[in-house]
């Protein structure tokens, strides 16, 4: 009995000489109190290590025992909170049998937002999108519905400056097909269009980005009363045609309209309205508020696909003979000159949503290619090089840095 116990307790003294303890506490980066429920990982380097998990206690506490030497990830999870570096928060460790490694983790707070939406009246309004937007980029940074009582509750906001913009939640226009010579005359119902209808709004009450009221969000604010009041405006219609990269009439294809005032990181955030061109290329937004607006369109070709954009602005008046021109992408050649660096050279579409990026990255020469290039503003991202600075942009023999 005796030399059973001993040959246990042997065996467990040599399996954690062979291992390691990767302890720690998670901590609120605001109030410094303990993190309880935090969800932490780690996750070998090697696709053949080992992945370990748990949860923190009551004090913000976890343990991990008989842990595998080598080098893991820390990942660290729970809702309404991140990483101090405004994105996941993961650490590396180094696993040494024998030794235990203690981690503090702190993890910082997100915020909320809550009001509602209401009409002139003070009635509450449902089914009402409502963005968020950085004030000073534009960047959405997502959207969400008010519910039966108007009321809306935006969730997970990072620490920083924000508007509102409140927009009805309208299905996508009938997509009947509009003929070009329909294009050619007036609207027979154009009156409709003026309408009383809800216009997008920007909180509290302005129908222009310039004049909504900032909200600034610190960690973990839980910020109330921001009610949002529509009102009613004029709308009027946007038609015209699409036509692919020969000047031929491009049908059934998906156009989508957005505004102009949101900076979108990505294509599949939901377009303020939705049509498809009709046999002859022509397409139409019936009911469109006064503002800047971006109208793209996409088509396949195989393995290429041609995109379409145009610019419109909307004023007192309704908007004929838009013209969306399909065009194919192409690469873009150039070389970083000074650093002997392999880098990764990125161009950002201004009008477009920001993950149709495209990058290119420079080989010993300093030469690249960036492919999926369509026609379109860009903003130039330089990589950042130690020891270096960015001296010049040159887009043939044109100077085009800042």
């Amino acid at each position: 009995m005796w030399q059973r116990a001993g040959l246990l307790l042997l065996a467990a003294q040599l399996a954690a000489a062979q291992s390691a303890v990767i302890q720690g506490v998670v901590l609120n980066s605001v109030t410094h109190q303990p993190v309880a429920g935090v969800a932490v990982g780690l996750i070998g380097s090697d696709a053949k290590d080992p992945t370990y998990q748990t949860i923190t206690d009551g004090g913000g506490r976890f343990r991990f025992s008989g842990v595998a030497p080598g080098t893991y990830l820390a990942a660290y999870d729970k809702d309404g909170f991140e990483g101090l570096d405004a994105g996941p928060a993961k650490d590396a460790v180094e696993a040494t049998a024998g030794e235990t490694v203690a981690l503090r983790k702190e993890m910082a707070p997100l915020g909320v937002i809550r009001g509602r939406v209401l009409d002139g009246d003070g009635r509450p309004v449902p089914n009402i999108r409502v963005d968020w937007l950085a004030a000073s980029t534009r960047r959405v940074g997502g959207s969400v519905n008010t519910d039966a009582e108007g009321r809306y509750q935006v969730e997970d906001v990072r620490p920083g400056v924000y508007v509102l913009r409140a927009t009805p939640n309208r299905p996508a226009f009938p997509q009947k097909v509009v003929r070009l010579a329909d294009l050619m005359q007036p609207a027979a119902d154009a009156a409709n269009t003026r309408r009383p209808l809800y216009a997008p709004v920007y909180y509290p009450n302005s129908t222009d980005r310039l004049l909504a009221s900032p909200i600034i969000v610190r960690g973990g604010e839980d910020l109330a009363g921001f009610d949002i009041q529509m009102r009613p405006a004029a709308f009027y219609r946007v038609r015209g045609v699409v036509r692919d990269d020969a000047g031929r009439p491009a049908s059934r294809l998906s156009v989508k309209l957005r505004s102009a005032d949101c900076a979108y990181f990505s294509s599949d955030f939901p377009p303020d309205a939705q049509v498809v061109s009709g046999a002859d290329g022509a397409f139409e937004f019936p009911a469109v508020a006064a503002g800047d607006w971006q109208i793209t369109a996409e088509m396949r070709r195989g393995s290429v696909s041609p995109v379409g954009f145009a610019a419109v602005s909307v004023t007192r008046h309704d908007v004929d003979n838009v013209e969306i021109r399909m065009a194919s992408p192409f690469t873009v050649s150039g070389a970083v000159e000074g650093a002997k660096a392999k880098l990764r050279v990125r161009l950002q579409p201004v009008e477009r949503p920001r993950d149709e990026e495209a990058m290119g990255q420079s080989g010993e020469s300093g030469a690249f290619d960036i492919n999926a290039v369509y026609p379109g503003r860009y903003r130039i991202l330089a990589p950042r090089v130690p020891g270096y600075y960015l001296d010049s942009v040159r887009l043939g023999s044109a100077e085009v840095l800042g």
